[in-house]
């Protein structure tokens, strides 16, 4: 009985929101404005485009007999080309901080422009770099390989045979803890910065460097962040670099060719015994 009640709640909520949504629809007068969509934009965010918005291309279709006249694109990682950006429309914004993948020069000549949003998605970075350090110091991937590939293959005695093997070679990929390590990170806008915070909670000791830093990033570091002037300093610290790559900025201090790809965030991790080791830096890129 109590379920029937709340089902027929649930039914009465959504058809009065319906209802709603309708009425708005109906008191726009006139044409309302297009959104073409390119990728799965969260419908969060789309459903902040009220009655006087139609949205089409990959949020779905225009309603019949409405022709496809866009004002508006609104796009994720799609490579967008300039024979996509139809004559109607009057800006562009990338749900993300880069737009390497939006013709800037055509759209500048056209009139067009280009707008990003720096930090939206800075928190979901900043965990799959954490992941990414975690993984690395534990070995994680390394040891689910082994068994897939060695132990699983090798074992005839089912599950007995390879819990024993586990046991035994699971010292192979121990790794080492985090805490009391060094992170150091290159480029402390707001990924960086959150990072940084982060690597601090964990117990990890971090150095930055940003040689264009900005105030308001600046204010957003933790005060136990050490700043570098320089990569060469950085590297002073003997650390093994992981997905090391340049930023524009940070080319000339390099002293090498740069890699194609510059925008990804870069990170360091070294023990505090390797810094009394002198020894050559090892920096892998991808």
């Amino acid at each position: 009985m109590l379920q029937q009640l709340l089902a027929q709640a649930q039914h009465r909520a959504a058809a009065a929101e319906k209802e709603k949504a309708a009425a708005a629809v109906e008191a726009v007068a006139g044409p309302r404005f297009q959104i073409q969509t390119f990728n799965a934009i969260s419908k969060v965010g789309l459903s902040k485009f009220g009655p006087e918005f139609m949205l089409s291309g990959d949020a779905g279709p225009l309603p019949d007999g409405v022709d496809a006249e866009p004002h508006a694109i609104l796009l994720r990682s799609h490579k967008l080309q300039p024979d996509e950006v139809a004559p109607s429309v009057r800006a562009i914004a990338r749900c993300g901080a880069g737009t390497n993948n939006i013709p800037i020069d055509a759209m500048t000549e056209a009139g067009v422009p280009v707008f990003n949003t720096p930090g939206a998605n800075a928190n979901s970075v900043k965990e799959m770099v954490l992941c990414g350090l975690l993984l690395a110091s534990r070995g994680v991937v390394e040891g689910i390989n082994h068994v897939n590939t060695k132990i699983v293959p090798e074992s005839t005695d089912g599950h007995t045979q390879i819990a024993a093997r586990i046991e035994k070679d699971k010292k192979q990929f121990v790794g080492g803890e985090i805490a009391g390590k060094t992170l150091a990170v290159l480029g402390l806008g707001n990924i960086g910065a959150l990072v940084a915070e982060s690597a601090i909670a964990l117990g990890m000791d971090v150095i930055g460097y940003d040689p264009k830093i900005s105030v308001d990033a600046a204010w957003r570091l933790p005060n136990t962040v050490k700043k570098t002037n320089s990569l060469e300093e950085v590297c002073e610290h003997h650390c093994r670099c992981h997905h090391l790559s340049q930023m524009a900025s940070a080319r000339p201090a390099l002293g090498r060719r740069s890699p194609r790809r510059t925008t990804r965030r870069s990170t360091c991790r070294t023990s505090r015994a390797s810094r009394t080791t002198p020894s050559t830096p090892r920096c892998s890129r991808r």
